[in-house]
């Protein structure tokens, strides 16, 4: 029975859809009113006025629908908002207040109000069944026409047909397949369920409808997804009949225990800690006697292996258990050492796993192995209720008291019998303590006592609350081990993505270690506040000389003037300015040596006065004509720098001039005088050009070439903090307005090529995941409430985390101009708050091995790159990931894989549209026929070992830290 849906009540749900079968798709009326809004008529109106008359520019998804219906018929109106309440219903991660706001503003429109005390509108009807994602939301629009698409064909249908789809399952999933996109629309899913709920799964994602599948039958997910959404509706429904005859109940749903540990992970992140399972052990058995099913908070591995926990729930017929799985090995099909816990005897039983689903291909080895059957028909005269056919390696008695230490024994004995029968030594292991690490569930904090929050400013954090540390770190290791002099780091994001806060938290890292501080300077040149300038070179200048010059006391400035006149070849003034300071010294000197030196005073005081009036205005001179001041601000009133020659290269002596003389210490103490002619410092400049995209597209290339003309000087890096996509369209609006005919895709591959060619290093920063929200709002936003204060308030985090997934989504309602998706979804990967990056804590990162040495050359060859600055960029893209990523240093194979993916990215960026598809069959399938070099290198790195999944999450990764592609 598909309608139990677990912990979540399906009757209130299930009861409001009823309704609006029979008040509007049969009835024809509204949901909310006495008036026939339902009908063909309005449902061609709204064709008309949305689906006809789509709006695909910027603005967010209600503002651009308003407009769309201005002009439309009052019933038209009530009759969207009534199917945004449909298309809302059986979401769960959109609170039923945001619902009920989303609805009122849209039949506002027809100047109606909506009645918020309506039965449909409550709490209890609104609450849903299961989440969506924040695809679901992005994509509204399109979801909007699939319903409006699908009433137009349900009004073409006679009574008889009506009646046959709303009684026969199976004719509702066939009048679907005539509906456009159809098998890209989660409405699909959520309609058969609402409708037919004892046949269709409250599975509302097509990614999970084809795991679901795949794991259960044992087809490859490939063959899953040949299959049309009808047939994949067939094999749910056969794999469900299947395990409730296994199972012996219709209460069954995919995402609670039994079934959720079988076909997904269940746990969080990081190992056990201590390598121990024992504290598992006691928080697992101690959990099998509450009503919570969480499993997000157990480690994701230990000893090497995957960890998966299930917790039974309702009678007897469950039996949780906590299994060890090495690479291959599943629960559905596979082999597997795991802890029983049979609570009906109370009787803890550590076994050799034997998967119940499908007959495994590996076979546990020995000649006394004794299946859980046979023991408990020897020792309790009884049956066990599950896993019969799995082997006994120990049981422990719960109700007489666990020997602790003969467990964590018994099970490593076991795991290491286990490894030598697999053949493998490890699986991704986690260094991260999950004890330390783990996040905090959604259920903390609903409640919490409204305590006054003291305002706070949006000024870039300077403490990691966005699990940017690893990013930082990594940044900050590339700079330091840079053998080059001079490179460009693009820091890429939207705006509010944090770009900021991580130069802020670079900057605290540099300032934390007393000797980078020292030698390394930041200079800050904010883009947009210097938009009204006339000359962008003379402007970053300056920002050199408010840093390192201007913020100096005036002797600091004074000697630096002097070293800038000798650096600049005036070394003769320089020569007579000291000498006249002698010779004044060496008067006085003489003179108040003098026996009568009272009567020599007028003497005195003349000749100081000579020194003096010789020397002063010599100092003042060279103190106020400064090589920096003065002239940059004569530069920088030039309207125009590329009208006057020379004028670029006189700013790059008067900017080299400086940096070479800035001091290295903070005081004079500890400078001798020779050295400020002869030593050069070691000193390191970090320009972070920052608000880039808040400039016209004049200025930002103005601001690039600036980049380019006058910053390209040793030892100076540039981080570029900018939008990518703004970036790119500049310089694409360029190109098409000096070539005629140049089209909008041609001119951004042309974009992306120019920056192939300045950019070294290519930083995507990712919307911060779940748990780095909750940690930037509890340390940001209500940093004065203390776990005590959370705890004690007993509510639960669900709605809260929800608005901010609906926040998220409201943000990014704007199409992409870059692709973040393909249409062989190779890049649809969702990550969330468990797939973070782990840094590495160590440097091994910045070292190299023959491996990828040799692979790398090999890429080259076969992708044919032949632009030095191309691959200096795809092995800064190899370093971060190794950095952020260390699994892909322990395993030579996955390593190789990687770097072949970062190539094949490079190569898809840019490749014509037609030969996209070619290109991700090198992905999805290498043909035993294909004698291309790049199929031929794809099978010389294994590719087809790895699963779709961990393909999409290699591309993920890479895509963050490369160029964005272009598509039309």
């Amino acid at each position: 029975m598909a309608r139990f849906c677990g912990d979540k009540d399906s009757r209130a749900t299930l009861s409001a859809a009823d309704a609006w079968k029979e008040q509007c798709l049969i009835g024809g009326l509204s949901l909310f009113y006495k008036a026939r809004v339902w009908t063909a008529e309005n449902v061609e109106s709204l064709e008309r006025f949305y689906v006809d008359n789509l709006d695909t520019g910027e603005g967010d998804f209600l503002s651009k629908l308003e407009k769309q219906l201005a002009d439309a018929p009052k019933n038209t109106i009530v009759l969207c908002g009534e199917m945004l309440w449909v298309l809302l219903l059986c979401v769960s991660n959109i609170t039923p207040e945001k619902k009920r706001e989303t609805i009122s503003r849209v039949i506002s429109w027809s100047g109606t109000r909506l009645p918020m005390k309506h039965e449909l509108l409550s709490d209890h009807a609104l609450k849903g069944v299961g989440g969506a994602g924040s695809g679901y939301n992005l994509h509204r629009w399109r979801e909007l026409v699939f319903l409006i698409r699908l009433a137009k064909q349900w009004f073409e249908l006679d009574e008889v047909n009506k009646d046959g789809v709303l009684s026969d399952p199976s004719g509702l999933s066939i009048l679907l397949e005539r509906i456009e996109d159809q098998d890209k629309r989660q409405f699909r899913y959520m309609l058969l369920f609402m409708l037919h709920p004892d046949h269709y799964e409250r599975v509302f994602g097509a990614g999970d409808r084809v795991k679901i599948v795949s794991e259960f039958t044992g087809d490859r997910l490939r063959q899953v997804r040949a299959l049309s959404e009808h047939e994949i509706d067939i094999k749910l429904a056969e794999v469900r009949a299947k395990l409730e005859s296994e199972y012996k109940t219709t209460e069954l749903d995919w995402y609670v225990p039994p079934l959720r540990a079988l076909w997904m992970d269940t746990s969080s992140k990081g190992s056990t800690q201590g390598g121990r399972i024992v504290p598992i052990l006691q928080k697992f058995l101690a959990q099998t006697e509450t009503k919570s099913l969480k499993t997000r908070e157990y480690p994701n591995y230990h000893s090497g292996l995957v960890m998966r926990v299930s917790l039974g729930i309702g009678g007897a017929a469950f039996v949780p258990w906590i299994a060890f799985l090495a690479k291959n090995q599943k629960p559905t099909e596979g082999i597997y050492p795991v802890f029983l816990y049979y609570k009906e005897v109370d009787m803890l039983v550590l076994a050799r796993g034997v998967s119940a689903t499908k007959k495994p291909a590996l076979r546990w080895q020995g000649d006394d192995l004794t299946t859980i059957k046979s023991f408990f028909d020897a020792s309790l005269g009884s049956s066990p209720i599950r896993y019969s056919e799995s082997y006994l390696f120990s049981a422990y008695s719960v109700r007489e008291g666990l020997d602790l230490e003969k467990i964590e024994s018994d099970l490593g004995e076991l795991i290491e019998e286990y490894k030598r029968l697999v053949g493998t030594e490890s699986v991704q292991e986690e260094p991260t303590d999950y004890l330390v690490d783990a996040e905090s569930s959604k259920e903390e904090a609903n409640s919490v006592q409204r305590l006054l929050a003291d305002p706070r400013d949006d000024k870039p954090a300077t403490k990691d609350l966005l699990g940017r540390e690893g990013l930082v770190r990594i940044l900050k290791g590339v700079i330091d081990s840079e053998s080059r002099q001079h490179f460009i780091v693009s820091l890429f994001g939207k705006w509010g993505s944090g770009k900021s806060s991580v130069i802020s938290i670079l900057q605290e890292r540099y300032k934390d270690s007393n000797e980078d501080s020292k030698d390394n300077h930041f200079v800050i040149f904010n883009a947009w506040q210097n938009g009204h300038s006339q000359n962008m070179t003379a402007s970053i200048a300056e920002a050199f000389v408010d840093k390192l010059y201007s913020s100096q006391s005036a002797v600091k400035q004074l000697w630096m003037s002097l070293r800038g006149q000798w650096e600049s070849g005036k070394s003769v003034f320089v020569f007579y300015l000291i000498a006249t300071v002698l010779i004044f010294v060496g008067l006085s000197s003489y003179l108040l040596t003098q026996k009568d030196w009272v009567q020599e005073v007028s003497s005195s005081f003349a000749f100081a006065a000579i020194g003096l009036f010789s020397t002063v205005p010599s100092m003042v001179w060279a103190y106020l004509n400064d090589p920096y001041t003065e002239k940059l601000q004569e530069l920088s009133k030039k309207p125009d720098f590329g009208a006057h020659i020379g004028i670029s290269d006189a700013i790059r002596k008067q900017l080299q001039t400086l940096l070479n003389i800035y001091p290295k210490v903070e005081s004079l103490s500890g400078l001798k005088f020779w050295q400020w002619f002869r030593e050069r410092r070691n000193v390191r400049y970090i320009l972070v050009v920052d608000d880039l995209d808040r400039c016209s597209d004049k200025k930002i290339l103005e601001t690039i070439e600036a980049v380019q003309l006058v910053v390209n000087i040793e030892n100076v890096i540039v981080i570029l903090a900018v939008d990518h996509e703004v970036l790119m369209r500049a310089i694409a609006n360029q190109y098409r307005g000096q070539r005629t005919g140049l089209k909008e895709k041609e001119a951004l591959i042309l974009a992306r090529d120019f920056l192939a060619k300045i950019l070294q290093v290519t930083i995507m920063l990712e919307q911060p995941s779940l748990s780095q929200r909750k940690n930037f709002v509890k340390h940001k936003l209500y940093k004065k409430l203390t776990q005590d204060d959370i705890e004690n308030a007993g509510g639960a985090l669900a709605n809260q985390a929800n608005s901010l997934d609906h926040v998220e989504s409201a943000y990014l309602s704007k199409e992409p101009m870059v692709i973040d998706a393909s249409p062989i979804n190779w890049f649809e990967y969702e990550t969330d708050e468990d797939e973070e990056a782990l840094f590495n804590e160590s440097d091994d990162y910045l070292e190299h091995s023959a491996v990828e040495y040799t692979f790398f050359i090999q890429c080259v060859d076969v992708f044919n790159i032949h632009n030095p600055r191309a691959l200096v960029r795809l092995h800064n893209v190899i370093t971060f990931v190794k950095g952020l990523y260390p699994e892909v240093m322990e395993d030579d194979s996955k390593l190789r894989a990687y770097i072949y993916l970062v190539f094949w990215f490079e190569y898809y960026s840019t490749c014509p549209t037609s030969e996209r598809d070619k290109m991700h069959d090198k992905l999805g399938r290498v043909s035993i026929e294909s004698y291309s070099s790049i199929d031929n290198l794809a099978k010389d790195v294994e590719l087809n070992r790895y699963s779709e999944d961990e393909i999409k999450k290699a591309l993920y990764r890479i895509k963050n830290l490369s160029l964005p592609a272009v598509v039309e």
